[in-house]
């Protein structure tokens, strides 16, 4: 079996939400603890939590727990200021050198399900180098799983459209997994966001 690593992205502003994404309360869980939780039960035990603005109260949410040890490690990018870009450049720079490939994950999309991520590994080991989408209706949605043969190019090239442009350069790697998961869509920008997120939650736990 292939080496997996996920990297959540957690270190953005929240600014048009008017609340700190990553902490927010959503039906007893916070967005952060749903994605660690996600990728924890699913068996990944490589899960690299990349914070920046307000990173002391996402640490302290993180002190004391049991899983940390286990695993999951925390990076602060102190460059948040530039981007989502720049986190996921945080996150690649600390993969394993024996990972195969790694899930990006923002911690405003939290309610994507664990047999997802365990379809898209089962189907990712048949692949030998490329690049994974999770699709609900013919959507591609998240999180992307990603052949660690672009790290290089991740951590070297700046494009203006960021990973999506790179991404975008290797549409010969791209392969889709059908899920039957509406998750993978429903994000958490806007207040309106989180209301329908929360609705989903509460009718598919």
């Amino acid at each position: 079996m292939k080496n997996y690593a996920a990297i959540i992205l957690a270190a953005g502003y929240s600014s048009r939400m008017g609340d700190f994404k990553p902490l927010m309360d959503l039906d007893g869980k916070t967005p952060f603890r749903r994605c660690i939780d996600l990728f924890y039960n699913s068996g990944i035990t490589d899960i690299i939590v990349i914070t920046g603005y307000l990173n002391d109260r996402i640490k302290e949410t993180m002190e004391g727990s049991i899983r940390l040890k286990n695993g999951i490690r925390m990076v602060v990018n102190n460059k948040y200021s530039e981007g989502m870009f720049s986190s996921i450049k945080a996150g690649v720079k600390e993969l394993s050198k024996d990972t195969d490939a790694f899930f990006i994950l923002p911690v405003d999309i939290p309610s994507v399900k664990e047999h997802t991520i365990e379809k898209m590994i089962e189907s990712y080991e048949k692949i030998q180098d490329g690049i994974l989408f999770p699709t609900f209706n013919e959507k591609k949605g998240h999180p992307t799983l990603i052949s660690c043969s672009l790290v290089e190019e991740i951590l070297t090239k700046n494009p203006e459209g960021g990973l999506r442009e790179i991404l975008n350069d290797h549409k010969d790697k791209w392969n889709y997994e059908a899920v039957a998961d509406r998750g993978i869509l429903l994000d958490m920008d806007t207040k309106d966001d989180f209301k329908v997120l929360y609705e989903h939650i509460l009718r598919a736990p």
